[in-house]
């Protein structure tokens, strides 16, 4: 029985923050609101966990810097004095409304728990888990490299139907791929010409190398 469950991840691309609570561990629950598709004024509950390095890292991104550099000086006040556990900043009542933090992409993930079969499924209530923290022109860069990344292997291996592809087999081949790229440049860092380091790794192709090379910026991105 497997004791870990693959996430599946989804993207959130604005915040409407109301309260941060935190303790004296690394982890922190931010309480926001996410935009309702049918009605933009309106937010879905939400419930986000993450470390306090992500958290700073989501400060950046107010919509309002002012209000952003306020929120970060309570923090700084908080951490620098004893408090009581768990603390709490209520946004609403610094700034008398929800801080509105954008133009980055949130990549979260629905927390799971086992069911009485023992199968993996995820908890039904409004918390996630942030993964990672981009700023939106950093994700919309490796879109592009990941459409780029797709096009060279349609031009590669004709065109290829995700559904109906053997993905596991096309997994296992980017894999080979990768660890070829990845002695390319441990030949490169041994001052290998960078033509002797193609032809001993088995890039010596262009369009092969063009794969490798997008294929290794896309896995070490994730």
């Amino acid at each position: 029985m497997d004791n870990t469950y693959e996430p599946d991840y989804f993207f959130l691309f604005e915040l409407r923050i109301r309260q941060i609570a935190f303790d004296e561990g690394i982890d922190v629950t931010i309480f926001a609101g996410i935009p309702d598709d049918e009605d933009y004024e309106k937010s879905i509950p939400l419930d986000l966990v993450c470390d306090f390095g992500l958290l700073n890292d989501i400060l950046l991104f107010a919509q309002d810097p002012d209000q952003g550099d306020l929120l970060i000086q309570q923090f700084s006040e908080k951490l620098s004095s004893k408090f009581e556990t768990p603390a709490v900043i209520d946004i609403e009542n610094i700034i008398g409304a929800e801080m509105v933090f954008s133009n980055f992409i949130l990549k979260v993930y629905k927390p799971h728990e086992r069911n009485e079969k023992g199968d993996w499924q995820p908890i039904e209530d409004n918390c996630v888990i942030i993964d990672s923290v981009l700023p939106q022109s950093e994700f919309d860069k490796q879109k592009e490299d990941r459409a780029v990344h797709d096009e060279l292997l349609e031009a590669a291996f004709g065109h290829i139907d995700y559904d109906k592809r053997n993905k596991e087999e096309l997994s296992d081949y980017l894999i080979l791929l990768d660890n070829a790229f990845k002695y390319y440049l441990q030949l490169c860092s041994k001052d290998f010409p960078k033509r002797e380091a193609r032809k001993r790794s088995g890039l010596q192709d262009e369009l092969l190398f063009r794969i490798a090379t997008l294929n290794h910026k896309i896995i070490s991105t994730k």
